[in-house]
């Protein structure tokens, strides 16, 4: 599986002092996960792509919601040593980058 790519549309902002919501991009890449947003337009008869990668955390919930079900996905069918080595890579992410749960 290829990574997902972090969307960000810098010219647009939901309310005053927040920034611009950061999605998923879609495996086509003509619109975010979960479609709510296109970055691909069309400006003056030519199709420009608008937004741009960023590495900022994912901020639309429902992006976020899509993938969580997306990998609920392919765990199914895993045996219990494929899931164990998952459960090891899990724990190992939660050391580098300091989430806990």
């Amino acid at each position: 599986m290829d990574p997902l790519r972090h969307l960000a549309n810098p010219s647009y902002d939901h309310r005053e002092g927040s920034g611009s919501k950061i999605h998923y991009e879609a495996a086509d890449g003509q619109a975010s996960l979960c479609k709510q947003v296109r970055p691909v337009r069309v400006l003056d008869g030519e199709t420009c792509r608008v937004w741009y990668p960023t590495k900022r955390p994912v901020t639309c919930k429902t992006c976020i919601n899509i993938l969580e079900v997306m990998i609920r996905d392919d765990l199914t069918g895993l045996t219990g040593d494929q899931l164990d080595d998952i459960a090891a890579h899990i724990k190992t992410f939660r050391v580098k980058y300091g989430t806990s749960r």
